[in-house]
């Protein structure tokens, strides 16, 4: 007798198209990191309204087919990939190496050149090579292509050694970056290597959720819709497989390092950080043809729980009653000195509640919309490591 089928025998792949309506030329796959989820052919049965003399059942007559993916996971760098092509923008990759770079007590320059010309005061920046500024800082003031003020205050630090800055960033865009998916299933029935492939393409990432509990593992979901699917089981003449991603699963309690309110470090009165972003894409549908999608307006909200102390008892509450926006961050330590920083460069309170029972912890639960803020920027995703 056969062996059961089991969730392990399923896998899911993926790789970036570079055409939408054709999936590449002997694919390079990268494995899903997931807990659950793989892509799904969708079929909506319409029943006939025919009337049967005989009293017997009627026909359900095959209609309108879709084709989506929900993937849930914890979170890795090959998460933060999928974030990036969820904002539907390219990175913009930033990196100088100078050894004349030095830090002052609230500072960085140089002596010559304009090896910051590539940063705005409000981005963040990722020092390296340095004894003790290997981290993240917020450029509050940017004095010139040779001077940036930063916030947390630099540890001093004379040039001469080579140290390197980067800043990759990405914002909110409009440019859809698509998928093919490949479910991989163990079926023996098949021979060869026993493997039926269901490659689906032009998939689109419509949600993504990232999810900061108090503790616990950082989880995420992301949501794909389709349009196609290749015929058959067979494998794609010419596939491979990259390597598989091994980077480390994120830790709330050991890996989420820094929150920012405002510019200012926040650790310990953040404590939890929910993320969704939405590209609303509207189906479109036509007699004869399969259902496409159009762009929708992008929308980001956060969900965050804060610490209420009784030196600022109604601190969030005034934030929330007086109808004034914030700036939200948060950190992702990779490990190896390398990060990822996430951040609502405008956000308005839009619900806000405490708890008010007996031997409650009564902490401020705000939902928060994103808003393009005077930079034309909603969301950003600063990272030190491609």
């Amino acid at each position: 007798m056969a062996e059961f089928l089991s969730g392990n025998d399923f896998s899911v792949h993926a790789v970036k198209q570079t055409v939408k309506g054709t999936v590449p030329a002997t694919p390079a796959f990268d494995e899903v990191r997931r807990v659950s989820g793989r892509a799904l052919k969708n079929v909506a049965y319409t029943q006939s309204e025919e009337v049967k003399t005989n009293n017997q059942g009627v026909e359900n007559v095959a209609d309108k087919t879709t084709y989506t993916a929900e993937i849930a996971a914890e979170t890795t760098k090959q998460s933060i990939d999928f974030l990036i092509s969820a904002m539907k923008s390219p990175e913009s990759a930033n990196t100088v190496t100078a050894s004349d770079i030095q830090f002052t007590a609230t500072n960085i320059t140089a002596a010559a050149g304009t090896p910051f010309s590539f940063v705005s005061a409000g981005d963040f920046i990722f020092p390296s090579g340095t004894t003790d500024n290997n981290k993240a800082y917020k450029v509050v003031t940017k004095n010139s292509d040779l001077d940036l003020v930063l916030s947390p205050a630099p540890t001093v630090e004379a040039a001469g050694g080579s140290f390197t800055v980067v800043s990759n960033r990405t914002i909110t865009a409009k440019a859809t970056i698509y998928y093919a998916l490949q479910n991989r299933i163990l079926d023996t029935s098949l021979g060869g290597d026993n493997t039926s492939y269901q490659t689906y393409y032009d998939n689109h990432i419509q949600t993504m959720a990232v999810e900061v509990g108090e503790t616990g593992i950082v989880g995420n979901t992301v949501s794909f819709a389709g349009e196609n699917l290749l015929a058959g089981e067979a494998i794609i003449a010419g596939q491979t497989d990259n390597a598989k991603d091994s980077s480390n699963v994120i830790s709330a309690s050991n890996d989420i390092t820094t929150f920012w309110v405002n510019d200012t470090i926040e650790n310990c009165v953040i404590k939890s950080f929910s993320l969704e972003l939405s590209n609303n894409s509207q189906e479109d549908d036509a007699a004869g043809c399969p259902t496409g999608y159009a762009p929708g307006q992008m929308a980001i909200s956060a969900s965050i729980n804060a610490r209420n102390t009784i030196d600022n008892s109604r601190r969030w509450e005034r934030l929330y009653q007086a109808d004034t926006t914030q700036k939200f961050a948060v950190q992702i330590d990779h490990g190896s000195n390398e990060y990822t920083i996430l951040e609502i460069t405008k956000g308005r309170i839009l619900e806000h509640t405490i708890p008010d029972g007996s031997n409650v912890v009564a902490s401020s639960t705000m939902s928060v919309g994103a808003e393009e803020d005077a930079n034309n920027e909603t969301f950003v995703l600063t990272r030190n490591w491609v």
